[in-house]
């Protein structure tokens, strides 16, 4: 082949080939690990250096939970600065909401801002060294008015630019919408194309599962559970913008349907009665009760399921070897 077609060209030594041809490969060696030290900014929550979004149907506390998370992370961590982007909330909104508040920390920085007109923000913006900074943005759609949601592509290159910011030191979070839920159901879907989850290294489905307009109990439940996330609840105080974040137990219980917190409730009062109970005897007491109070509880096939989850926190579940590894419940 040579002969007909000549010597090949001489090649260049190919030893680091990528970092020389690419605008931005980075080389990932051993020592570039051993340096990078993952800074917890909330445990099995929030990471410093992460790039975060925050979906809920509307009305369901986004921005109030977001505003006080800023306030939170202030009094947590005093090396950080926090940018909000808040093209979303009008001023009356924002003094109704108390943002006051966290506004009397200097390093908290919030900002009105139309989302159509500084669409290219971003793009400006990494490239900055936003190293300590966290950047808040509410919402995410309000700067994509030229971007078709639905399509993987473009959503991908606008999300690009974030990703940049990321991993030139900044942590983002943004907040989305939900399409339009069936009353009294949710699918937990975001509105637009994979790549908002694709994109992320964590989306977290919030829910506000409490009807007091003063205190609101808020549950984010992580949909790709990357870097040890957890389903963290929080205990929202509207007047101060306090945020609280709650025990295991309560975290769980904020995630039921009412029908499985009421199975956990008559669960828990049938062996705290009893002390210990056996798995069939449990079912049949649970069944029993439950027609007595006219109650709709779990079926069998998701209780046992469901009563696992709560090993340890409500109840312990122990397997006796001697009766067949029958499954015993006994109270704490």
């Amino acid at each position: 082949m040579n002969s007909i077609m000549g010597d090949l060209p001489p090649h260049k030594n190919s030893s680091d080939i990528i970092t020389s041809l690419s605008k931005s490969a980075i080389k990932i060696t051993p020592k570039r690990l051993e340096m990078f030290h993952q800074e917890c900014l909330i445990l099995n929550f929030l990471y410093k250096n992460s790039l975060v979004m925050i979906y809920a149907s509307a009305g369901s506390g986004k921005s109030w939970f977001a505003y006080s998370l800023c306030n939170l992370l202030l009094k947590l961590h005093s090396n950080i600065t926090i940018r909000y982007l808040d093209a979303d909330n009008g001023i009356r909104t924002l003094k109704n909401r108390n943002i006051d508040i966290v506004l009397k920390n200097t390093k908290f920085n919030a900002y009105q801002i139309n989302g159509s007109k500084d669409f290219d923000i971003f793009k400006k913006l990494k490239k900055y060294n936003l190293k300590n900074e966290i950047i808040i943005i509410d919402s995410i759609r309000n700067f994509m008015s030229h971007v078709n949601l639905i399509s993987d592509k473009e959503v991908m290159n606008f999300l690009n630019d974030l990703q940049e910011i990321r991993n030139s030191g900044g942590t983002i979070i943004f907040l989305h919408h939900q399409p339009k839920q069936i009353t009294g159901e949710n699918n937990k879907a975001y509105k637009g194309s994979t790549a908002f989850i694709d994109s992320v290294d964590e989306a977290y489905f919030l829910n506000n599962t409490s009807k007091n307009n003063q205190e609101f109990i808020i549950c984010l439940e992580p949909q790709k559970c990357r870097d040890e996330t957890k389903t963290t609840a929080f205990l929202l105080d509207t007047s101060g913008l306090d945020l609280k974040i709650l025990d295991e137990k309560t975290t769980k219980f904020s995630v039921l349907s009412e029908k499985e917190q009421i199975t956990i409730n008559l669960v828990c009062e049938i062996i705290n009665s009893t002390k210990k109970i056996n798995q069939s005897n449990l079912a049949k007491k649970l069944c029993l009760i439950a027609n007595q109070r006219a109650y709709d509880v779990v079926g069998k096939n998701s209780l046992w399921k469901l009563l696992d989850s709560f090993d340890g926190i409500c109840f312990k579940i122990s397997k006796d070897s001697s009766l067949k590894n029958q499954k015993f419940f006994t109270s704490l």
